[in-house]
């Protein structure tokens, strides 16, 4: 998806948008909200959509390769506290929406340039569908809101 301003009568295409089908129950208004604050930055910074954490990644353990052996990611904050109320908020691409200037994209190759710029939706409408089972819930969901 890209988008052009008129430059000097011919158009030009400046920006480049990236919005994923697995994402599906993102809204016209939530693209708009992130090209808004795309364009209250003058198109400097890449925004992308994203979420909150289900659960604090602080408290993430890897599984070994028995599936038996764990590994604390970060172990200093088990020692600290495990009540995931008591841990900030911790937020997440959604694969809704990224965008770029289409210079920076190039040159960057990602999206993913700091400093970035957010645009923050709810969970009901970051569903990423990565696996069979979540389109079956997506599926359920669109009945639901009679899609």
């Amino acid at each position: 998806m890209s988008f052009y301003h008129e430059n000097q009568s011919k158009k030009k295409f400046n920006v480049a948008a990236n919005l994923l089908p697995t994402c599906p129950f993102r809204t016209s208004d939530d693209i708009r909200n992130a090209f808004d604050i795309f364009w209250k930055y003058d198109a400097k910074y890449c925004v992308i959509a994203i979420t909150e954490f289900d659960f604090p990644p602080q408290l993430a353990i890897k599984l070994g390769d028995n599936n038996h052996d764990l590994k604390m990611v970060n172990p200093s904050q088990f020692r600290k506290t495990t009540r995931s109320q008591d841990l900030g908020k911790s937020y997440h691409p959604n694969g809704a929406i990224y965008i770029s200037s289409i210079e920076q994209y190039l040159k960057e190759k990602t999206f993913f340039v700091e400093p970035l710029k957010g645009y923050l939706m709810p969970p009901e409408r970051s569903f990423d569908i990565d696996y069979p089972y979540q389109l079956k819930i997506a599926e359920y969901m669109m009945k639901e809101i009679n899609i």
